[in-house]
C-alpha cells in the first residue's frame, strides 16, 4: 500500500497481518507530484523497495517478509 502520512510518502506491505514498510525522510514538495514505488524481489522472502517523488529516489529499503512473495495455484 502506498500512502501519505505526516506529509511523507509511505509504503507498507501487509503479509498475513505482519506489516513491513518505510517512509521518505523528507516531506513531500508543495503542489502536484508524481509518486512511484518499485519492488524488486531478491529472494523467496525479501526484496528491495524504493520510493520516488518526481523521478527522484527519496527512500530505499530491503524488506524481509514473513512468507514467500509468490504463490501458484490451480483450479
Amino acid at each position: 500500500m502506498l500512502y501519505i502520512r505526516d506529509n511523507k510518502l509511505v509504503v507498507e506491505h501487509n503479509s498475513f497481518g505482519t506489516h513491513r514498510g518505510f517512509e521518505s525522510e523528507q516531506p513531500l514538495p508543495a503542489g502536484p507530484a508524481v509518486l512511484r514505488y518499485t519492488f524488486s524481489p531478491a529472494g523467496k522472502t525479501s526484496g528491495q523497495g524504493t520510493l520516488f517523488v518526481n523521478d527522484q529516489q527519496v527512500a530505499s529499503k530491503t524488506l524481509e517478509l514473513p512468507t514467500t512473495l509468490f504463490y501458484t495455484w490451480e483450479g
